[in-house]
């Protein structure tokens, strides 16, 4: 699979990280602990500033927050097919399946663009690819 570029315009735009409560503490920690096979601790100018959000099963579940990055980078002006060309296609279809890959960590990020990535907590800083 082809890397993904994060063009962007401009100086990095780091954020200092953001205090937590101990129980969003102590799940971002076990969590990144977790995604430490994807990712890896790292100094970077990009960091963004981690989030927390409250989940409906009861759990709080770690996000970055890349509202900065956001601001410098380049539109991609057809990031996805329009869904009625897509749905178009289906005809007389009756049987429909879906695969489930958790929406993220599916994109391989070009390593020039990995420091951009990063996501700094209370505890470390983190990059990923």
């Amino acid at each position: 699979m082809e890397s993904t570029h994060i063009k962007t315009t401009g100086p990095p735009s780091p954020s200092r990280f953001r205090c937590l409560r101990p129980e969003m503490l102590h799940t971002a920690k076990l969590a990144f602990t977790e995604m430490e096979h994807i990712g890896s601790k790292a100094a970077s100018p990009w960091a963004s500033p981690l989030h927390m959000v409250w989940n409906p099963n009861n759990s709080w579940r770690p996000c970055s927050d890349y509202q900065r990055l956001n601001l410098i980078t380049e539109l991609d002006h057809y990031p996805m097919p329009n869904i009625n060309d897509l749905t178009a296609g289906i005809g007389d279809a009756r049987i429909f399946s879906k695969l489930d890959l958790k929406g993220y960590f599916q994109l391989p990020v070009h390593p020039d663009d990995v420091p951009k990535t990063a996501i700094i907590t209370p505890f470390a800083s983190y990059v990923f690819h």
